[in-house]
């Protein structure tokens, strides 16, 4: 059985966690992913560098699969890390991406045309 599922962090040190896909896969029923699966969301949730941040979990074959979206480059980092240092994990796929900031250019162009010459 394929096992996925979303971990969303808040900045309340709450943490909440959801589906957010699932699937089985037929013969797929390993319980060594759903104790990968077990450890992996209690890692993320402990990461403090992750504040209201939501990411998608799939383990497969013990390899773990981190996909979503966060602000900074160290925090993609820091849940790969996490990944990898978790007992009994082959291999970390990073399908996390980095949410897009706003252009210089898109800030500065409408101030510039406030200014009176």
């Amino acid at each position: 059985m394929m096992k996925t599922e979303s971990l969303e962090i808040a900045n309340d040190t709450s943490r909440a966690f959801s589906s957010c896909a699932s699937g089985t896969r037929a013969g797929h029923t390993d319980p060594m992913d759903r104790g990968l699966m077990t450890n992996a969301t209690h890692a993320l949730s402990w990461l403090i560098d992750l504040p209201g941040v939501t990411l998608c979990i799939v383990v497969e074959h013990r390899r773990v699969s981190l996909s979503g979206q966060v602000d900074w480059d160290y925090q993609r980092c820091a849940a790969v890390r996490a990944m990898q240092q978790l007992r009994d994990v082959v291999g970390v796929n990073d399908d996390i991406t980095l949410k897009p900031r706003a252009a210089c250019t898109t800030i500065t162009q409408p101030m510039q045309s406030q200014e009176t010459p």
